[in-house]
Formats: structure tokens, C-alpha cells, sequence
């Protein structure tokens, strides 16, 4: 069997910046008045399907102007007695708004659609709480993450989350070592955009059964200051602990995590990362892949990091 060189070169700058969560809501059923600024929202924002109401909002001090032939009602803030002349004016300036607005609604909107979270950047547990938090009141239907990985708690920890949450996830960019170990396999429906890749090298239970978690020892000595021994003996018990609990997830997800190191292994023995074609990922349990027919020539020019496309059936 041999592999084949098609993916060279690295991981745009872009990675720097925070992950952001974003839900385009409709825009027919969110907006503002704009000439009086009242507000015309749902109630619940994790529904968008419902009907506006004056008395739904009474509390805010509002009172209703329903808008003929549509499910919303505008809402006017009462602020002081208005003369008999300024609440028609009022009304009437409300609803040429409105109708301006119904008018532009159904272009294109630059956010993410309805339902979906953005992730970009390394997976890490501070922006895995920022998503979580903005996450717990709005229904999620997919995640579209662009990352080059980060720890591996971390990465089961936001892979669990799409797991427990039944979420899609969409790859733009890049999905790279824990993004591919762990938040891609563990989504119901996956989605690799054109020229996008998702790539392996390695994981802890390859470290932990091939002995290779003693390359941690002299950066453990250099970090922490420990001596040797002290340092050979918290390497492999965190080696030990994390081969546990990678066990343990792709247990529970359902999936073979040999496919997270099976380039690593002869006759590929590939030195960074490696790829594989839908197929080739749906043998080890990762199905539901949608990309690009060409993906297993995908050209990654412009990458840091070398990739190679490793095919299980030639040989």
C-alpha cells in the first residue's frame, strides 16, 4: 500500500481570532420599528414561529397596532398622552416602516443561518464555555467550526456536546487533530465544504500502547521544573488517564478510533497529518459525510502543515 502526496503547506493566521455564536433569526419576524423603536420580537427567542402580540408585551409598557395581513403586531412604547393628530401619524409612519422593511427582508443575510453555532479557533475550555452559555437558550441544529484542534479534554468535552445535542457539523477551512478526533465523528450529519479537509496524527491511546508518551517527559521537566523520575511517572499516568478517556468516548459515539492513528501505523508511518476519502471514513464508523466529490484531491496550498491523502485500498 503507498499514499499518495496531495496536501501541503498550512494553517491560515486566521485561527487567532475568538469563536463567535450566531443565529440569524428570520428577519420578517425580528425587527425594529424604525421610526419609534418598538420592539417587534418573539417573547421566547428560541422560537421564531410565533406571533407577535400587544399584550404579550403589555408589560414593557406597549400597546398593539396589529399590521393587516400579517402574524406580527407592532408595538409603540407609550412614553406620555400623544394629541389626538400624533397617533395616527404614528400609526400610519409605523407601518410605511414596516412595509419598507417586509420589502428588503428576503435578501441574502451575511450570518450564519438559523440555528447554527460558529466555532473558530483552537478547541479550548474557556471558548467551549463562551459557546456553551450563548448556546443554552436557542435550538441548534449544526455547528460550523473551523479549527486546528487543541487539548484533547477540550475536544471531547465540545464533541460530547454536539453528540448530547444531536448536531451536524459543517467544516470550513480546516478540522484538524482534536477537531478531527472528536467534534467531527460526533455529529450526526457531517459537511466538509469545497476545499475544506479534515485531518488526522494521532491520538493518546496510540501514544499510551506504542510507548511514544515518554516524549513528554523532557518537556514535562522544562515546564514544571520536575526531576526525571517525577517527571517519567506524571507523564505516563496522564498518558494512561487520557488513553482512558478517549476510550471511553469513542465507545460511546460509536466509532473506531483507529482512525485516528491508522496513518501513523506501516505501511504509511506518516511523519504529520493525513486524510482520508468518505469511504475510507465511513469503515471506521464515521458515516453521514457529505463533500465534494474531488475531496480526496482537495488542493491545500497555503497550509503550514503537511497533509497527505492516505487511501486504505491501494496497495
Amino acid at each position: 500500500m503507498e499514499f499518495r502526496r496531495t496536501l501541503s503547506h498550512g494553517v491560515p493566521s486566521r485561527l487567532s481570532f475568538r469563536p463567535s455564536f450566531r443565529v440569524a433569526l428570520n428577519r420578517s419576524k425580528v425587527r425594529q420599528c424604525a421610526c419609534c423603536h418598538a420592539l417587534m420580537t418573539n417573547e421566547n427567542p428560541a422560537r421564531s414561529d410565533m406571533p407577535f402580540s400587544g399584550n404579550r408585551l403589555a408589560r414593557f409598557g406597549t400597546s398593539g397596532i396589529p399590521i393587516p395581513g400579517g402574524r406580527v403586531t407592532a408595538t409603540i412604547p407609550i412614553r406620555s398622552e400623544p394629541s389626538l393628530l400624533a397617533r395616527p401619524i404614528a400609526g400610519l409612519l409605523c407601518l410605511l416602516a414596516i412595509l419598507f422593511q417586509d420589502a428588503v427582508a428576503d435578501q441574502p443575510v451575511p450570518h450564519a443561518a438559523e440555528g447554527t453555532a460558529i466555532y473558530q479557533g483552537e478547541i479550548t475550555p474557556e471558548r467551549n464555555r463562551e459557546i456553551f452559555q450563548k448556546a443554552a437558550s436557542r435550538p441548534l441544529k449544526r455547528l460550523r467550526i473551523t479549527s486546528p484542534g487543541g487539548s484533547v479534554e477540550a475536544g471531547i468535552e465540545l464533541g460530547l456536546w454536539v453528540k448530547d445535542l444531536g448536531l451536524d457539523v459543517e467544516v470550513e477551512g480546516h478540522c484538524l487533530s482534536s477537531c478531527a478526533n472528536y467534534v467531527f465523528p460526533a455529529a450526526r450529519r457531517k459537511t466538509i465544504r469545497d476545499g475544506a479537509v479534515v485531518a488526522w496524527h494521532g491520538n493518546y491511546l496510540h501514544l499510551w500502547e506504542t510507548g511514544q508518551w515518554v516524549d513528554d517527559v523532557v518537556p514535562r521537566m522544562a515546564r514544571y521544573g520536575e526531576n526525571e523520575m517525577t517527571a517519567r511517572r506524571r507523564a505516563r499516568e496522564e498518558a494512561q488517564r487520557l488513553a482512558r478517556l478517549e476510550r471511553g468516548f469513542f465507545a460511546g459515539i460509536g466509532v473506531d478510533e483507529a482512525i485516528c492513528r491508522i496513518g501513523k501505523l506501516p505501511p504509511f508511518s506518516v511523519p504529520d497529518y493525513y486524510f482520508l476519502s468518505v469511504a475510507d471514513m465511513a469503515r471506521f464508523g464515521v458515516d453521514e459525510v457529505d463533500a465534494p466529490r474531488a475531496y480526496a484531491t482537495t488542493d491545500t496550498d497555503g497550509f503550514d502543515v503537511d497533509i497527505v491523502l492516505i487511501d486504505l485500498d491501494s496497495e
